[in-house]
């Protein structure tokens, strides 16, 4: 792919399965990005973890422009919050009953803080919101981008929260954000902010990825995404633990020692 001297791409990067591994980050990641950057070019994350979900690590690790999470629900741009929308508290109350007398575990992703509705190995190290009126009490001022619920919904678990919400199962969780919002929302947020001269790039691996890999002016999937991901993209990588993000920053912008 040939690239134009006079476009800018600003990179929209999903986390978990492309950008790092894990607790795992490639350094030729790290380089890839930090080489753009200094190119002129921006990056972002594109996640749908809320602001507060995101593992410190990676915001430690990487030097970054901007930051879309909560599904679209969230997004900042050098530093200046260009959006920020929550669920509203009586419909997480509505979830929270539901699902506590179901039996569920599930947490609820804040821009700042995270709530958890029984502690597990992932959320150990948040606070637990034991009943609903807390979100009414002493965590009035936390902001829910996203509820996140771990394992499989059965039928009316999916029907009840897709009613109110954009649920959508994962292999091992389900997610829900609000309705109309995904990855795309948030990115398209962000391009309206940024100069004529920059194009598009959506960098990810998985199904809440697809909406802002079809959005974006250039698609890049990882090796270890599904093949119905792959089919939708323009460049496919090497999978994430290899640096497959490096790999398409390198095939987009001409940096041939990202690309072997």
């Amino acid at each position: 792919m040939r690239r134009s001297e006079a476009v800018k791409y600003a990179f929209f990067i999903d986390i978990d399965g492309t950008l790092v591994w894990g607790d795992y980050a490639p350094p030729k990641n790290i380089e890839a990005i930090k080489r753009a950057r200094s190119d002129g070019h921006l990056v972002l994350l594109n996640t749908g973890r809320a602001l507060g979900f995101i593992p410190p690590f990676v915001i430690d690790t990487f030097e970054l422009d901007g930051i879309v999470a909560g599904s679209g629900a969230y997004c900042s741009l050098k530093g200046r919050v260009i959006k920020s929308d929550e669920i509203p508290k009586d419909m997480l109350c509505i979830v929270f009953d539901f699902l506590s007398e179901r039996g569920r575990d599930f947490i609820f992703e804040g821009e700042s803080t995270v709530l958890v509705h029984k502690k597990n190995a992932k959320s150990a190290r948040f606070p637990v919101l034991s009943s609903a009126d807390q979100l009414f009490g002493i965590y009035k001022e936390v902001r829910v981008e996203k509820i996140n619920i771990p394992g499989v919904l059965d039928k009316e678990e999916f029907d009840f929260l897709n009613g109110m919400l954009f649920a959508l199962q994962q292999s091992d969780y389900a997610e829900c954000a609000i309705k109309g919002y995904d990855k795309a929302t948030g990115m398209k947020v962000v391009m309206t902010a940024l100069p004529p001269e920059f194009k598009c790039v959506a960098v990810g691996d998985s199904f809440n990825d697809i909406e802002m890999l079809e959005a974006a002016d250039i698609s890049a999937a990882m090796g270890n995404s599904p093949e119905s991901v792959k089919a939708l993209c323009d460049i496919v990588t090497c999978g994430a633990k290899e640096a497959g993000l490096a790999m398409a920053i390198g095939n987009i912008l001409g940096y041939s020692e990202f690309t072997s």
